[in-house]
């Protein structure tokens, strides 16, 4: 299998992985496996270094996913006052729920032919959600260049590109200034840093890979 097909399945493993942190509950298995992120690229390895040094000493992992299962439930979920909605729609519609955004991330997912796991039970701008579709798209990238298929390729990252240009990374910074001025918990403001960066790359990587560029971003987990 070619390496740009190796890549982008790295791109889906790790979309993929961040899409489960950000659904509830968080357990010793995502958290363990999130501290043995790593990456050859020098912004995306302070970033992941970052959320290392937010799990570091750790010694009960059990005891920790309860303990930010808690912080999570205040966070994103309620009861009460919730101070930093995971919803694209909250940033993107003046602080309403279920507005326009909603809807037009789910044309979007079925004009890919997707219909997430969770659909129906959430709001489809929910942040799990939108990294899982992104996570798809790699994956279907991945399969189609290891095929050989290179326009259904071509097609799933110019999807991708989209995505993240004109939607994501429009609401993504309000929301990690969001989690990062409500929490005291260094783990979810390294996560949303992590993320908001990592959308950041994989969208540059796309509109190079649109150019012909064969810039890949070395992105794996740790033996």
């Amino acid at each position: 299998m070619n390496g740009k097909a190796e890549e982008l399945r790295a791109w889906a493993g790790l979309w993929g992985l961040l899409a489960e942190v950000y659904t509830y509950p968080l357990s010793r298995e995502k958290l363990t496996l999130l501290s043995g992120l790593v990456s050859e690229d020098e912004s995306l390895g302070r970033a992941l270094a970052a959320l290392r040094n937010a799990l570091v000493d750790v010694t009960d992992w059990d005891r920790l996913a309860e303990e930010l299962n808690v912080e999570y439930t205040r966070l994103f979920e309620g009861p009460g006052h919730v101070p930093a909605p995971p919803y694209a729609s909250f940033y993107l519609n003046g602080g309403l729920l279920m507005g326009s955004e909603t809807v037009a991330v789910r044309r979007t997912y079925l004009e890919r032919n997707v219909a997430p796991v969770q659909m129906g039970r959430v709001p489809d701008d929910h942040i799990a959600l939108e990294l899982a579709f992104i996570s798809h798209l790699s994956g279907e990238a991945h399969a189609a260049l290891a095929q050989g298929n290179d326009a259904r390729a071509q097609s799933s990252l110019e999807a991708q590109g989209r995505f993240l240009r004109d939607h994501l990374l429009t609401w993504l910074p309000r929301f990690r200034e969001a989690v990062a001025s409500a929490t005291p918990r260094k783990f979810f403001e390294e996560l949303a840093n992590l993320t908001e960066g990592f959308a950041q790359m994989h969208a540059e990587f796309t509109l190079a890979h649109s150019s012909s560029d064969p810039r890949m971003p070395g992105t794996g987990r740790s033996p």
